[in-house]
């Protein structure tokens, strides 16, 4: 029990938008611990759901502070600006810099809808 408040509560200070790969290779430990617990254990279902809704409860956390830093961590664009015709003009164009910038906002936003938990 000790050890899964140690891992959960070490998941709050890794970065879900950062560290993504750290986060799911922790997530991962937590639920091989919990599997690896089932065969002694007749009846988990209460302490399993109670881990749940820790695990739950440090996603919201960084989820949380990575909506508030989104726009500082997300990887830069860079575009160039040429002069074409009498006229300035960025390349990639700003529709497709705007695409891959809401692709980027769309992958973070999407991460708890595909959390399933342990």
């Amino acid at each position: 029990h000790h050890s899964m408040g140690e891992k959960v509560g070490q998941l709050m200070d890794v970065s879900l938008l950062r560290q993504q790969a750290k986060w799911k290779e922790r997530v991962e430990s937590l639920r091989a611990t919990v599997d690896g617990l089932q065969p002694h254990y007749k009846s988990m279902k209460g302490w399993r759901m109670h881990w749940d809704m820790q695990l739950f409860k440090a996603l919201e956390h960084q989820y949380q502070l990575g909506l508030e830093g989104l726009h500082l961590d997300l990887p830069t664009l860079s575009c160039d600006l040429e002069y074409k015709h009498k006229r300035l003009q960025l390349r990639p164009a700003l529709e497709e810099l705007r695409t891959e910038y809401y692709r980027e906002i769309k992958k973070f936003i999407a991460i708890p809808t595909g959390f399933k938990g342990l």
